[in-house]
């Protein structure tokens, strides 16, 4: 099992604890804000929410999965969701990918031990059987950064306490 965290952030701006020093945007709401001397405009952030479409789509197909299924599924805003347990083929994986970055629903998408994880701050955690290694060069050619990191989002008996 290969685990990987995808961000737009470039670790060497984190500190000690792995917190990213340099302020930037985190969601989509933060369109029209400036960030360090940087306005996010509506396409700046539409190119960043594909670069990270893109790659995790990327690290889906090289790893030929071919379905995930709806965990944890959150919808306060009644956005178009999957289920809760639902089985989400590849092919609607994209706008599911991008409602969870625009934060219209919550869930986690897995099979097996395979995994996308979506957490605070626009962070994508994936779990994939290979390493994946054309995947992790296309994400860096987007910009962006993968690195090794275990899923703050895995089920686990440690989680519950077992």
């Amino acid at each position: 099992m290969n685990q990987y965290r995808i961000t737009k952030y470039n670790p060497k701006f984190r500190d000690a604890t792995g917190a990213y020093m340099k302020p930037d945007w985190t969601s989509m709401s933060d369109i029209g804000s400036s960030f360090d001397g940087f306005t996010l405009k509506k396409e700046d952030y539409l190119a960043i929410e594909s670069a990270h479409v893109e790659s995790v789509m990327s690290f889906i197909t090289e790893d030929q999965i071919t379905a995930l299924r709806a965990v944890g599924v959150e919808n306060p805003g009644k956005a178009l969701a999957p289920k809760e347990g639902q089985f989400v083929p590849v092919a609607d994986l994209p706008e599911i990918i991008r409602s969870i970055l625009r934060e219209d629903f919550w869930c986690r998408l897995e099979i097996d031990d395979r995994f996308i994880h979506f957490g605070w701050d626009y962070y994508i955690y994936l779990g994939v059987k290979d390493r994946c290694e054309a995947s992790i060069q296309s994400a860096h050619a987007k910009g962006l950064f993968v690195e090794p990191f275990k899923s703050p989002y895995l089920e686990t008996e440690e989680n519950h306490g077992a």
